[in-house]
């Protein structure tokens, strides 16, 4: 019997698995089944054939082609591993093959979300709203936060700016001045670690004037004669939120 595997090299995350082709040769009117091993296999990774199939049936002078399937748990170490898959036939010389195996820290990920997400403020004001990242996988470092789309007369800032490993918030502090534009805007915050990709948040912020609106209760009063009946008014102002 002749045995190849393609590719003999092959990289994996934590977490992930990959797979490689086993193909089995028979020659010379070997016909019989073949079994399949695999040694060498590290700590926290499992390795098994299509279908679970450890023996296969081989025709005289024909191929079967069999995958072999590399699961890498998040708990295994990073690393080079060598993997030798072995194929024993009846009456004929052990035949093997290896497989290299790097295993790689898991990716890192990053997510960023603010609270609230949208903001009424009046010209001359300010107000405050929280970024919380998330971080994920190999990345534990430092995040840093800027602000984008921001409208004339506001200005954005965050405590702080960096936020280092460890920490996970930051407190974002939107101030209008008193000649900002009233109108809506979509001010975008950005984070930005090392090694991950950018993650974005969105603002909803609002500049208006504060207001006030006026009621009357009850809405109808008749006009009989003394004593004299009454009715109430109530005026209620708008403020930042």
């Amino acid at each position: 019997i002749t045995m190849s595997v393609n590719p003999t090299t092959i990289s994996v995350h934590q977490g992930r698995n990959d797979s490689v082709l086993v193909a089995i040769q028979g020659v010379n009117g070997f016909a019989s089944s073949v079994t399949l091993s695999v040694e060498g296999v590290p700590t926290g990774v499992v390795a098994g054939f299509s279908g679970g199939r450890t023996s296969i049936p081989i025709a005289a002078n024909t191929g079967v082609n069999t995958g072999l399937l590399i699961a890498v748990n998040a708990s295994a170490a990073p690393g080079n591993h060598t993997l030798t898959v072995r194929a024993r036939g009846q009456g004929v010389d052990d035949k093997t093959a290896t497989l290299t195996l790097t295993i790689m820290p898991q990716p890192g990920t990053l997510a960023l979300a603010l609270n609230p997400a949208a903001r009424t403020l009046p010209p001359g004001q300010s107000t405050t709203v929280t970024a919380t990242i998330t971080r994920g996988g190999s990345f534990p470092g430092a995040v840093n936060l800027t602000a984008e789309g921001v409208p004339p007369g506001v200005t954005v800032s965050f405590d702080p700016a960096s936020i280092p490993a460890g920490v996970s918030t930051s407190t974002v502090t939107i101030t209008a001045a008193a000649s900002a534009t009233q109108g809506q805007y979509a001010i975008v915050v950005r984070a930005k670690g090392q090694g991950v990709s950018d993650q974005l948040a969105t603002l909803a912020l609002t500049v208006a004037a504060p207001g006030f609106s006026l009621s009357v209760s009850p809405a109808t009063v008749g006009r009989p004669a003394p004593p004299a009946t009454s009715a109430s008014a109530r005026v209620s102002s708008s403020a930042a939120s």
